[in-house]
């Protein structure tokens, strides 16, 4: 486990926004302002053949020059998790680092995996390199040039994306609040971060910024319990503040005269245990600050820890079992588009990897089509000592309106252990026993109610995989519009005009059986395929967004006759099977006297304000939380504490505190200075998906838009003052630390979520429940995808620069491959050279060229193809470590006509719109979608800030 100083909080770019008048003054509908919700509820091993993860080492937490990087630490950079980037340095609340490039004399530029021993080691000690080099730059405010504080908009071309990448120093805190070791902490900004790096000391500060002031919460940073742990408490000493309930953590105050301890959050004075410093004092160390003597404690040394309750507290011996219960869909979609075959042996696949503590997992299977059909499985045992022939019974439920169980649900539910074969069996006898089946119809709400009856005494977890849109019984639904008939221009302004209604829950029933399920504790998974048909996924979604669950959507990109993306499909529902697990979860924000929790945004439960409950909380869920500053404080330092109450996976009942420090301000201009824009912009993405469910998306992007320009206007006013200041009217001067804003609200609002114009809803759909819980590497992704230009990879520099998102900076001459975070395109151009193309597909001309969903083929002794097939597969690596994804490759040749358009190359146009479509909206800094290129968006913003 990689370990980093406690007070060096590494957070990310520096991208700002503002909520303040988001909530209170932002933009008015015709049903009234735009308010965030109380209640927001949104999206929540490694299959792959090849890894590079071996051979390519971590990124170290400062800043490397581009032209200094040998293809391993490239593409770590290129593919770079902006959870380890954040705002300006801070040392105390007036005094804070510059930077400096470090020397990458010692860095060679050599091949895949190779690195010099030197740099190698300077890699493997990152930690050390960080914390000596930070501490030795130092700089107060009044030696810094404030111009160089802000930027010229007007003056750049095009936006420097570089800075979305780049390492920015980390925040440091006031020598002597803490009682940190250098050598072991770590990287908090991976788990928490906040919009803002100096909290003002006064409402008034926070309300004349226009910033908004949240928190980033990411509570787990794998997928697995062996992946990133975090340091465990196990000497059965669990301390709270008396007062506030604040745990014990590196930022309090030691009194070892009178044995107490001063709580951070509301200062009062407790007692220590007798045993609490026992074996721990260190005698030799003589600092003004007595926190010393306790540095050796994990809790004290770590701002991240965990405790295991089972030995600090008596608790009972009723630990949670994680139960799961299969809602499959039978019916003929789902048979002639695969999924069905898909599901029944992935589940199989997973058998023996679900987590199953204690043998004490348990599965139920319910089939559905126009009937239920549920399943009692024999064990193992009986079914070899009889001799059966077979070892399950089946019970047909015909009558669909009343729910009732047809036998008692001990016999419906059986546990892995000692009944794997017979699941197994069942599972491979599902397809043939209804291949016959020519019913279109789905009864999924007869099937909830009725797996509800199945384990509401024992909670659990609800797993759908579906093909077909609901249309019988409880929660039908109805086709709200007709996809295809959506075409010319009049059609199209019908669509912006019902984009609201499209978006609402149609049907009641799926709130209303949400809440009951999350009062239950039962938490909903949902896995839908569609070969193009709609299936509403903004209704059945609901289902995941209340019970702290996700749904998965899979469409047709009608690439081969009606084949989903299976090998996608395969994984996330094996990754989702397989990872651990945190269920009952209870989750507490407290902070700083005077601060409090207003709304949270992501798939949890507000029970009351701060505290909030997950039945099952997945791995790869994030969430955000609205904070507000009810009164002006007087203090040197803002902190912040996340507890998190769960039964593990493995029967362990853990407690996880995670604990972060923040200086304070009573300076609007250094406020400024040190913004998170990346978190910020996360939060209003937040906002913008909980009212995209209830307004037009003409009001939710101007909602962003009005919060942009109220940020933009009180910077210019309050601090460059350019209403008197007449030399910067012709100038859009911004904080270097909110220069990227602009371009990353822009394109928020070009985005598959909040334009105008959607294909299908469901995709739109999909979108905002992905968005609605995405970390944010991946959903700095999602709005601004990465563009690597292949044709510029040199055999002895690895991976090319990333190119801006504009169709200018593309050649028909040239091979791209674009992330957006769902999906990965390889572009390739029609005049491309003939020897890159036998490099990369042992083709020699573009036309022969496999299109289409399909990998690219491994050439020998080709570096370009070898590095290439690196590329992807570090991408996928990098994503599939932290949530439930893989990004399936798409290979397309096309050309670009002479009005920067792309014409795929192959007679079959129609194929390929989809994959067209796709580029150009990644193309965000072009006027797309009807909306505003990059620089005529400046010209824009800067007109109403002079006015």
């Amino acid at each position: 486990m990689s370990e980093f100083p406690i007070q060096r909080q590494g957070f990310p770019p520096k991208k700002s926004v503002s909520t303040a008048n988001l909530v209170n003054r932002g933009p008015y509908s015709k049903n009234g302002p735009l308010q965030p919700a109380q209640l927001v509820i949104g999206r929540t091993k490694n299959m792959s053949s090849t890894t590079l993860s071996s051979s390519i080492p971590s990124r170290p937490q400062t800043r490397m020059s581009l032209g200094h990087q040998q293809l391993h630490d490239q593409i770590n950079i290129a593919t770079l998790s902006l959870t380890d980037l954040h705002n300006v340095p801070v040392i105390n609340p007036r005094t804070f680092y510059t930077s400096m490039t470090p020397n990458t004399s010692n860095v060679s530029l050599s091949t895949l995996g190779e690195v010099s021993p030197s740099s190698k080691e300077s890699y493997e000690n990152n930690d050390a390199i960080g914390s000596h080099f930070f501490m030795n730059n130092t700089a107060t405010l009044s030696n810094i040039n404030v111009s160089s504080n802000r930027v010229n908009l007007l003056n750049q071309p095009k936006p420097d994306i570089d800075r979305l990448t780049a390492a920015i120093p980390v925040t440091e805190l006031p020598y002597g609040d803490t009682t940190f070791n250098y050598d072991s902490s770590i990287p908090l900004s991976e788990y928490m971060r906040c919009t803002i790096s100096a909290v003002p000391i006064k409402t008034s500060i926070l309300k004349q910024s226009n910033i908004p002031f949240a928190l980033f919460l990411k509570p787990y940073t794998g997928l697995y319990d062996n992946q990133n742990p975090v340091p465990l408490c196990n000497d059965e000493l669990l301390i709270s503040c008396r007062r506030c309930g604040a745990h014990i953590n590196p930022y309090v105050k030691f009194t070892p005269q009178s044995n107490q301890w001063r709580c951070n959050f509301c200062k009062f004075a407790n007692d220590l245990p007798i045993l609490y410093n026992d074996d721990d004092i260190n005698n030799e160390t003589d600092n003004v600050n007595n926190n010393t003597m306790y540095r050796n404690r994990t809790e004290i040394k770590y701002s991240v820890v965990e405790y295991n309750l089972d030995k600090c507290i008596a608790i009972e011996n009723t630990k949670r079992k994680l139960n799961l219960l299969f809602i499959i869909d039978v019916s003929y979609n789902s048979l002639k588009n695969g999924m069905l075959r898909k599901s029944l042996e992935t589940i199989k696949q997973t058998l023996d990897r679900i987590p199953d503590h204690d043998n004490g997992t348990t599965i139920s299977i319910v089939c559905v089509n126009n009937h239920l059909h549920l399943f009692s499985i024999l064990s193992d045992e009986m079914v070899e000592k009889r001799g059966l022939k077979s070892s399950f019974l089946m019970y047909d439920v015909f009558d669909i309106d009343e729910s009732f169980l047809p036998v008692p649900a001990e016999q419906l539910r059986v546990p892995i252990c000692g009944y794997q074969k017979s699941i197994s069996t069942l599972l491979e006898s599902l397809e043939s026993l209804f291949s016959v089946s020519q019913s279109v119809l789905f009864a999924l709400g007869p099937a909830l109610e009725t797996g509800y009856l199945l384990i509401r005494d024992i909670k659990g977890k609800i797993i759908i995989l579906g093909s077909t849109l609901p249309n019988i019984g409880c929660g039908k639904l109805k086709v709200r519009e007709d996809q295809h008939k959506l075409s010319n221009d009049a059609d199209i302004e019908m669509r912006v005009l019902k984009s609201q209604s499209a978006m609402d829950c149609q049907d009641m029933f799926y709130k209303t059986f949400a809440m009951k399920c999350m009062e239950t504790g039962i938490s909903i998974d949902q896995f839908y395929s569609s070969d193009g048909s709609y299936l509403d996924i903004a209704t059945l979604s609901t289902l995941s967004r209340i019970t702290s669950g996700q749904t998965h959507y899979y469409t047709n990109i009608k690439l081969q006759d009606n084949k989903f993306d299976d090998v996608r499909f395969s994984i996330e529902l094996y990754s989702s099977l397989t990872m651990d697990l945190s269920l009952d979860v209870v989750l507490e924000v407290k902070a700083s006297h005077g601060m409090k929790v207003q709304s949270s945004y992501g798939n949890i439960f507000e029970r009351s304000p701060g505290t909030f409950y997950s039945p099952v909380m997945s791995r790869d869920q994030s969430y955000v939380f609205d904070m507000i500053l009810e009164n002006d404080f007087v203090s040197d330092m803002a902190f912040f504490q996340v507890s998190i109450l769960s039964t593990q996976s493995n029967g362990d009942r853990r407690l996880r505190v995670m604990t972060l420090p923040l200086p304070t301000t009573n300076s609007l201009q250094e406020m400024y200075n040190k913004v998170d824009q990346a978190a910020i912009l996360l939060y209003y993405s937040r906002v913008a998906v909980s009212n995209a469910y209830s307004h037009p998306m003409s009001d939710v992007r101007n909602m962003l838009d009005d919060s942009l320009r109220n940020i933009i206007s009180s910077y210019s006013c309050n601090v460059i003052n350019i209403h008197k200041r007449k030399e910067f009217r012709d100038t859009f001067q911004l904080s270097r630390a909110l220069q990227l804003l602009p371009l990353l609200v822009l394109v928020l609002g070009k985005s598959l979520g909040f334009r105008d114009y959607c294909s299908s809803d469901d995709r739109r759909a999909d979108f905002l429940n992905i968005m609605n819980t995405a970390n944010i590497r991946n959903f700095i992704q999602m709005v601004y995808p990465t563009i690597y230009p292949i044709h510029e990879m040199k055999s002895n520099l690895g991976i090319s620069k990333p190119i801006n998102d504009s169709i200018m900076n593309c050649s028909p001459e040239g091979v791209y491959l674009i992330d957006n975070s769902m999906d990965l395109i390889l572009w390739i151009g029609s005049r491309v050279k003939s020897d890159l193309l036998a490099d990369l597909f042992a083709v020699d001309n573009a036309i022969d060229i496999v299109e289409g969903l399909t990998e690219l083929p491994e050439i020998a002794d080709s570096p370009i193809n070898y590095r290439t097939r690196g590329l992807i597969e570090k991408i996928r690596e990098k994503s599939q470590d932290t949530i439930i994804k893989y990004q399936s490759l798409y290979i397309f040749v096309g050309d670009i006509d002479n009005k920067n358009k792309i014409i795929p190359l192959s007679n079959n146009k129609v194929m390929f719109q989809n994959i067209v479509d796709c580029i150009t909206n990644c193309m965000v800094e072009d006027p797309i979608s009807n909306t505003e290129s990059y620089m005529d968006y400046l010209e824009t913003l800067h007109s109403i800030v002079i006015k």
